[in-house]
């Protein structure tokens, strides 16, 4: 990834698919929304769950609304950790000859990420990674450079730090420590 990409965007070619990609999301959740509150027993099975959930989520932020300080730490720490991650994919990228701008490489991780948080599957293993690939597909990177890129970056930042903690928890409990 390069810093001109940061203001010019891509080199690789339009971006026309990404966006056909997040039109037609917006799309399929709209849909599902007016499924949701057209259908009555959808719309009470919806009250009943999603409602309790709504309120707490709400009283969390009433919470958090009277600490300024933890506010910043939480969202600046999560809009940091994203941009860390966004990084790391660019430059995975850059190892396999191809380039994006951030703002797509951020689209294209969220994208993936909200895929892998509705699936049913734990923690989205799999699914994260069909997203991300089929994200940097549609922003124009050729099928061998996505696939490699997303394994690079996921092993980096999703599946070796589980294991460097391991190692530590280990060495924590042989000396005591908890």
């Amino acid at each position: 990834m390069h810093f001109s990409d940061l203001k010019s965007g891509s080199s690789s070619g339009s971006h026309q698919g990404l966006l056909l990609m997040v039109v037609l999301i917006v799309v399929g959740i709209g849909v599902l929304l007016v499924a949701v509150f057209a259908v009555p027993r959808l719309r009470r099975l919806a009250a009943q769950k999603l409602l309790p959930k709504l309120h707490e989520v709400i009283d969390h932020f009433k919470v958090l609304i009277q600490r300024p300080l933890k506010m910043a730490e939480i969202f600046g720490g999560q809009v940091g950790a994203q941009l860390i991650t966004a990084i790391c994919l660019g430059t995975a990228l850059h190892a396999f000859g191809q380039s994006l701008s951030l703002p797509v490489i951020i689209v294209v991780l969220t994208l993936g990420s909200m895929l892998g948080g509705i699936s049913p599957v734990p923690g989205g293993m799999g699914v994260v990674e069909a997203g991300m690939i089929l994200g940097l597909r549609a922003a124009g990177i050729p099928s061998d450079e996505a696939v490699a890129a997303v394994f690079v970056q996921r092993l980096f930042t999703a599946y070796l730090p589980p294991l460097a903690g391991w190692f530590a928890l280990m060495w924590l409990r042989r000396k005591e420590y908890l």
